[in-house]
């Protein structure tokens, strides 16, 4: 069952999170940037000269100078690392779902395992990215909200938050940023979750679930197995 094929167009990446007012914007100081002038569709563009670390515990996943920032509107930017600058010994190709990005392409997702712990579908990458894309073939990018760190330029980055977001939030980035008004409560994301996986479909959680929490349908689609979905929020 693909429930994303049900999602509106407007669910998607970007045109969930209303604009905030100017007055309501984090006016960005010397030398930040804020997300609400990145653009969309999403563009990718090289972050020469900054170190990129990611760990696992006390494993080096990652390290890198070569990394590429994918920048769009509302989200801190997502960081993509080049695969010869990865310990590929600890990534092992993830079974549980493939999305599809409207801008990207199919995505494939990778576990961690290092330092005897192991991190689920904490990895992905696009081999076969979209022709505006091509920045990012061969290079993948990291959740660090389940469990790995990652530093740039020495300092640590904080995930986005949201079950989905792939985003990186530095000191040179500010917000407000997209995720945090569409975290829903336990019980509202357990009650989707059953009906999906009784075979319901998005609409039958509710009209407000269908239009507003497009984040519990997705976890929904995720914890009940499907293997294919339409992501609408992949950074």
């Amino acid at each position: 069952m693909n429930v994303f094929a049900q999602f509106p167009k407007h669910m998607s990446s970007g045109g969930f999170l209303p604009h905030p007012s100017k007055e309501d914007r984090v006016k960005p100081k010397e030398g930040q940037e804020s997300v609400w002038d990145y653009p969309r569709p999403p563009v990718c563009k090289e972050a020469k000269g900054r170190k990129v670390v990611l760990k696992l515990g006390n494993k080096v996943i990652a390290e890198t100078e070569r990394a590429w920032r994918m920048m769009e509107t509302s989200h801190p930017p997502t960081w993509y690392i080049p695969k010869e600058d990865i310990n590929m010994k600890y990534l092992k190709p993830s079974q549980a779902m493939q999305t599809t990005c409207e801008f990207k392409g199919q995505a494939m997702y990778y576990d961690v395992e290092a330092d005897g712990k192991t991190v689920k579908m904490t990895g992905w990458s696009y081999p076969r990215p979209a022709d505006d894309q091509k920045q990012i073939k061969d290079k993948f990018a990291f959740y660090i909200n389940r469990g790995l760190e990652a530093w740039v330029d020495g300092k640590k980055a904080k995930p986005q938050e949201g079950d989905f977001y792939g985003g990186w939030i530095t000191a040179d980035v500010v917000g407000p940023f997209k995720g945090a008004q569409e975290l829903a409560s336990g019980d509202e994301r357990r009650r989707v979750t059953s009906i999906v996986r009784r075979g319901g479909s998005a609409r039958s959680a509710g009209s407000e679930a269908y239009t507003i929490r497009a984040t519990l349908v997705a976890h929904a689609a995720t914890t009940s197995g499907c293997r294919t979905a339409m992501c609408t929020m992949r950074p």
